[in-house]
């Protein structure tokens, strides 16, 4: 694999060099369990948001089934193997696995796919030992990794979404990343703060 430029002089690999490059509507996406409970419920909303960035998503056993979206069916697949080998082509992979699949569902993301720059992983709960290997396989793949037990990303002022979370929103307003303060993780994401970055959530097309 040919070696990618990291940000400046820092010690860990970092790819993402300003905001507006972690959710880009040019980022093409696969979603790992995208047939879960909450997976199979946002990945719609967020698809159409974004105008379509899943290209494909995983579910073992499931091959051949599709999810049904505003912005068209997204094919299944077994694993992200037969997802490339069908022509598929992803730079973001997206995270929903139960926690004890969380580290090889990275693991598979990066061996398999050279062309992959990031990851949002919006399992909870994952133990920290696996941690550990996530982040260890990210800097040597050379992939830039958000999460765990995140929200998703998004960036309202270009209309992309990249991993969502159940029970948020994302205002038309391009605001600032809020905390909930029902929950850290999920809940009413005030609308006073206002700002050009991204704001992390769930979707609410306007």
């Amino acid at each position: 694999m040919m070696e990618r430029q990291s940000l400046g002089d820092f010690k860990y690999f970092v790819g993402i060099g300003a905001l507006g490059q972690i959710a880009a509507r040019s980022d093409r996406v696969c979603v790992l369990n995208i047939l879960g409970g909450e997976s199979s419920a946002v990945t719609p909303v967020s698809h159409a948001y974004s105008g379509g960035n899943v290209v494909f998503g995983t579910s073992p056993g499931r091959r051949g089934q599709v999810l049904a979206t505003p912005a068209g069916d997204i094919p299944v697949y077994n694993n992200v193997r037969e997802g490339l080998d069908a022509g598929h082509r992803f730079n973001c992979g997206v995270v929903y696995l139960p926690p004890p699949a969380a580290r090889d569902g990275v693991a598979e993301l990066v061996r398999v796919n050279p062309e992959l720059r990031k990851i949002f992983i919006i399992t909870e709960k994952i133990a920290v030992r696996d941690a550990r290997e996530i982040r260890a396989l990210g800097q040597q793949g050379q992939v830039d990794i958000f999460g765990a037990n995140g929200l998703g990303v998004a960036d309202a002022h270009n209309q992309v979404a990249l991993g969502v979370r159940s029970g948020v929103t994302i205002l038309a307003t391009p605001c600032a990343p809020a905390r909930s303060r029902s929950s850290p993780t999920r809940g009413d994401f005030p609308p006073r703060l206002r700002s050009t970055c991204a704001w992390p959530g769930g979707v609410r097309p306007p």
